[in-house]
């Protein structure tokens, strides 16, 4: 994937998702790779952020955060290696299925 070769994976949310997410956050992280997204709420119910991923809020504060990962290397590698962690035990399909049915009660 093409993820693989970037260091600093953006994902900028469209203006009419106001909650939730998108594939991307799970694509870009499940090749052991950075994310950096743009800030919904909902992504803290998956994730930690600064941990597993960084979000920013503003244009002002994704400029400071790409300037600091740049010079960061090692705390990109580690995110990334963070948020694969999370992906894979908790968020495959295969346990994401499950917590549904148990959410129906099947």
């Amino acid at each position: 994937m093409i993820f693989n070769d970037i260091l600093i994976n953006l994902n900028i949310h469209i203006s009419q998702t106001i909650y939730g997410n998108n594939i991307r956050n799970f694509d870009i992280m499940d090749g052991v790779n950075f994310l950096l997204s743009y800030y919904r709420e909902s992504l803290n119910e998956m994730f930690e952020i600064g941990k597993d991923m960084e979000c920013y809020k503003s244009n002002e504060e994704l400029k400071e955060k790409v300037e600091f990962y740049l010079k960061n290397q090692n705390k990109v590698n580690e995110i990334a290696l963070n948020g694969y962690n999370k992906i894979i035990k908790k968020h495959i399909y295969k346990i994401r299925m499950g917590n549904i049915v148990n959410d129906l009660n099947f």
